[in-house]
């Protein structure tokens, strides 16, 4: 199934990262700290440095179940 991506814990649009933390897929941009409820893009200065404990594929996926932009 190739790009087929067990469910996250946050829903649809979530995923858990592989081991080492990189993306489930190419279609999931969006790292997000769980402890924090902070998600960064691939826009953020903190994106290679954030370690991801959840995947999404959007930041509105993100957004939806109550998390908040890295500032």
């Amino acid at each position: 199934a190739g790009d087929a991506v067990p469910p996250g814990p946050f829903g649809p649009g979530s995923a858990m990262p592989r081991p080492g933390g990189g993306a489930p897929s190419d279609s999931f941009a969006v790292k997000a700290s769980v402890t924090a409820l902070r998600y960064c893009t691939e826009e953020s200065a903190q994106f290679p440095k954030m370690v991801a404990e959840v995947w999404f594929r959007t930041a509105e996926d993100a957004e939806r179940v109550g998390f908040r932009p890295l500032t």
